[in-house]
């Protein structure tokens, strides 16, 4: 599992580095990113899967990001992970999250 999230972070860190230097449409600016950006995560079970196991720990092991919301596939397994991972705002449609 410590490999899952040490490649999770690699690739995170590899997207933030993209974005710093490139900014948006391609400019050299920094983009801002000294704010925590936000996250959602589709598709999260409370006891498996790699957002429980990899995405989330990762996310949260770097403190330029925040994880503001989850999706599942019912109401009641959305319930579940916002309470394993301390997250109030959840979704059985992954629609209204990014809405």
């Amino acid at each position: 599992m410590a490999a899952q999230i040490e490649r999770a972070q690699r690739e995170i860190v590899l997207v933030e580095d993209a974005h710093i230097r490139n900014g948006p449409g391609g400019s050299k600016e920094r983009t801002g990113l000294e704010s925590k950006l936000g996250v959602g995560i589709i598709g999260v079970s409370a006891v498996r899967g790699w957002a429980a196991t990899a995405h989330i720990p990762a996310r949260r092991a770097l403190p330029k990001y925040e994880i503001r919301a989850l999706s599942a596939h019912s109401a009641a397994a959305a319930r579940a992970a916002g309470e394993a991972f301390g997250v109030s705002a959840v979704f059985s449609d992954h629609e209204q999250m990014v809405t």
